[in-house]
């Protein structure tokens, strides 16, 4: 059991890093903004107030920060705050421009508190972004003579005729950056704690496997696929609560982990020893893989959509299934 203990070690080792950023504070904080949302037209701006309050322990010098101001700054919104430091509770107010050129649609603006008393939580403000309203107006004037009976007198009269035509263009689309939290409504599972519950049952299974697992290859086989799976959904856990970089950072390296740990059970194994139809797989598995975290990648700090994250984690899953079919091929 000396290997198993030696992988579940690292695994718990792993799974700590991803609360490593809570700890390093006096306390914690928590972010509230005075609306959840503000729509403003392109070439416009608009603020909201916001409060960093002390969530627990005591109040020392804590930062606020946009976590996607480079995402955001890329699609023409440049956002500030006019006290971004302090100690908790302290206030202030976010602003939003919208350049001219900023497209049609709706974008987050993505907060976290770092320092003494980071945040548990990020905190996601909707910005809705519309087209610039063109209205052309035109006016006719029209007369019309009318003779009084019984008078030489003519009286012109004048009828205004009036028409107006505006059109507004507004598509709505996603920054491609972070997405918003996704809530269960009517008090059923949220999305986001269905990522979680997924990678404790991925955990659980795991761990059972290395136990009931004859060889120390079998082991590590499911050691890296067991970190796969967690690191998919602790990554999808980030992105969806509002882009919680240490969740997605966390993600990122158990599916790395899992990879190489895998990797070195085949090698381990003598499965590339000979090419044949199962070191064919493992390597088309591989590649599965790492095209899917690029992928992923590239939707999240690449400029890319909530399309390329979920063929990402598509392709990730089918790597896994295609890499442990070379078993059986």
């Amino acid at each position: 059991m000396g290997l198993a203990k030696s992988v579940m070690y690292a695994i718990f080792v792993l799974l700590g890093l991803t609360s490593l950023s809570f700890a390093y504070g006096y306390g914690t904080s928590s972010i509230t903004l005075s609306q959840p949302g503000i729509t403003v037209q392109a070439g416009t701006g608009g603020s909201v107030q916001y409060t960093v309050n002390l969530a627990s322990g005591s109040t020392w010098g804590t930062n606020l920060n946009v976590v996607n101001q480079s995402q955001l700054a890329s699609k023409g919104l440049t956002v500030t705050l006019s006290n971004p430091s302090g100690d908790p509770p302290y206030s202030g107010t976010l602003t939003v421009n919208a350049s001219s050129s900023a497209a049609p649609g709706t974008y987050y603006v993505v907060l976290d508190a770092t320092g003494d008393d980071p945040s548990t939580n990020n905190t996601t403000l909707t910005v809705t972004v519309e087209g610039q309203t063109s209205a052309t107006t035109s006016a006719t004037t029209s007369a019309s003579t009318t003779t009084v009976i019984g008078s030489n007198t003519t009286v012109a009269t004048t009828k205004p005729s009036t028409s107006t035509s505006a059109s507004t263009s507004v598509a709505y689309t996603t920054t491609g950056a972070y997405y918003p939290p996704s809530g269960g409504g009517s008090g059923g599972l949220s999305a986001t704690t269905a990522y979680l519950a997924g990678a404790v049952i991925a955990l659980i299974l795991g761990i059972i496997g290395i136990f009931r697992a004859k060889s120390n290859e079998w082991k590590m086989v499911i050691a890296g696929a067991m970190l796969i799976f967690i690191g998919i959904f602790v990554w999808l856990y980030g992105d969806f609560s509002g882009g919680l970089m240490q969740y997605i950072y966390g993600g990122v390296a158990a599916a790395a982990v899992g990879i190489l740990v895998w990797l070195y059970a085949d090698f381990k194994w003598k499965m590339f020893s000979k090419m044949d139809r199962s070191s064919y797989a493992i390597i088309l598995g591989v590649i599965l893989l790492l095209i899917g975290m690029g992928l992923w990648l590239y939707a999240d700090f690449g400029g890319g959509s909530l399309t390329d994250l979920w063929a990402g984690v598509g392709a990730m899953v089918l790597g896994v299934i295609v890499w442990a079919a070379a078993y059986f091929v």
